[in-house]
């Protein structure tokens, strides 16, 4: 935690800036090993750059530009 709101002063900022949200570390191989467990538990795959701050789901696919390519951390490349 923050002190003195700190965090809740970044999520204000982040909403009025829209910025990216990203829901995983960053790294490929969590982002592959969190969609399958997603994927197994019924929740919806993350998808890369479609997330933003202070912005629905159905709201952020008719707002955002599109998105980057998704990200298959299983095949070699």
């Amino acid at each position: 935690m923050r002190k003195g709101g700190g965090s809740a002063r970044m999520i204000e900022i982040s909403k009025r800036e829209n910025f990216y949200q990203q829901e995983y570390c960053g790294y490929v191989y969590s982002l592959r090993d969190t969609n399958g467990h997603r994927i197994a538990t019924g929740r919806e795959r993350i998808r890369v750059g479609e997330l933003y701050y202070g912005q629905s789901s159905a709201e952020e696919k008719e707002e955002q530009p599109a998105a980057l390519p998704d990200t298959d951390a299983s095949s070699p490349g």
